[in-house]
């Protein structure tokens, strides 16, 4: 077995008596493969640092590991333990008590200095070339389905049930008739904001608007650029 960085000596002593117990034994049934050594720590994904454990022992071997280290990959670590998965509700018991002092140190590991992007500015190359990448894309018949079936299986087993017809229209006659329309001193309100609002300048129209507007309707997609007035006119 690795050599481990102890810390915690009762904390490691109860997760290496953990191990071997699971080494001991022939886990039956469903299992979930764990490294003895974590990754982080240097662990390797050789057969030799694998293990089999059930969800609970996998659970429990997280939640030690945890507590024996209290650093910023092993707080991470339980965390996603308990929230990775949206679909299984085997590892949502915790303490209050752990649950608030795992929340603390997760948020504490990245706080100013300790966040991996500290400092980090990135180039308008970057920016340009991320906003081209998803620029055009258009999502396939393929992976709308499977997105449809992924909330279907989510709201299945989280106990979520559809609205029926009867209850969507008693929400809609209770909503019909709430909607006031706008007092002048709020139109008027909402016309200055808009002056305020940072304003652009279509260089294909020389239109002036505000900024929402003018790269939803103008700028690129502008009808006064050749392309677009042939595509009207078609």
């Amino acid at each position: 077995m690795y050599a481990l960085d102890v810390k915690s000596t009762t904390m490691i002593n109860r997760y290496i008596r953990l191990i071997q117990h699971a080494l001991s034994i022939n886990v039956t049934g469903y299992t979930e493969q764990h490294h003895i050594v974590p990754k982080s720590m240097g662990g390797s994904n050789d057969q030799s640092n694998m293990v089999h454990l059930t969800p609970r022992l996998h659970y429990i071997a997280h939640y030690i590991l945890w507590k024996a280290y209290r650093n910023r990959k092993m707080s991470y670590a339980f965390h996603v333990m308990i929230h990775g998965d949206p679909y299984s509700k085997r590892y949502k018991r915790i303490t209050s008590k752990a649950y608030d002092t795992l929340m603390k140190e997760c948020k504490e590991h990245i706080r100013g200095e300790n966040h991996p992007a500290y400092g980090i500015k990135r180039t308008e190359e970057s920016k340009i070339n991320q906003r081209n990448a998803v620029k055009g894309k258009k999502w396939t018949d393929d992976r709308k389905k499977k997105l449809s079936e992924s909330l279907k299986t989510f709201y299945k087993n989280n106990g979520t049930r559809s609205l029926s017809n009867e209850t969507k229209k008693r929400i809609s006659d209770a909503n019909k008739g709430r909607s006031k329309p706008f007092s002048e001193e709020h139109k008027a309100a909402l016309h200055v904001h808009a002056l305020n609002s940072k304003q652009l300048t279509c260089p294909h129209c020389n239109k002036v608007g505000q900024f929402s507007n003018m790269k939803r309707w103008h700028m690129d997609n502008c009808k006064s650029i050749p392309e677009a007035a042939e595509k009207d006119s078609e």
